[in-house]
């Protein structure tokens, strides 16, 4: 029986292995890279959504506390004896209040801040608008991103005398 020349197995063998490992390692490693780019614009997206509250809740908050005091000194002009109409002198003090005005609040020096603008309010009927905008920064605010732009309405009823 005729030996057979097995030299050459071993290093067809390893030429073999090295082939598929070369075949298959680009797609794992373009799916590594793929979510882990995907997982920093997830991150970005949950820290631009979460500045956009932030701004939110301040203006929100800014609008709560000039009607709670505009309230306030409506019913003490009332009690007084003031004859002006109350809705009006509550719209008045709301105007010099909440007057149009951008402001930015920097949370990290260089990093997340945001800009929270908002327009002097506006009167129709019974309810009073302040139009605002908030705009997140993750980078110090020198990228371009959404901005959120929305109202807070406040409905006035203010009992006379």
């Amino acid at each position: 029986m005729p030996k057979l020349n097995e030299s050459g197995y071993t290093m067809i063998l390893v030429l073999l292995t090295v082939t598929i490992i070369g075949i298959m390692v680009p797609p794992i490693m373009s799916s590594i890279m793929n979510s882990s780019s995907q997982y920093n614009e997830s991150e970005e997206n949950i820290q631009r959504g979460k500045l956009m509250d932030m701004g939110t809740i301040r203006i929100e908050k800014k609008v709560e506390l000039a009607v709670e005091e505009a309230e306030a000194i409506v019913e003490e002009q009332t009690r007084e004896g003031e004859t002006e109409n109350p809705e009006d002198r509550f719209f008045r003090l709301l105007q010099n209040r909440l007057s149009a005005s951008e402001e930015t609040i920097v949370l990290k020096e260089g990093q997340q801040q945001f800009i929270l603008s908002h327009n002097d309010p506006s009167r129709e009927g019974g309810d009073i608008t302040v139009s605002y905008e908030v705009t997140p920064s993750l980078n110090g605010g020198t990228d371009e991103v959404e901005r959120l732009q929305d109202t807070v309405t406040v409905n006035v009823s203010l009992a006379e005398g």
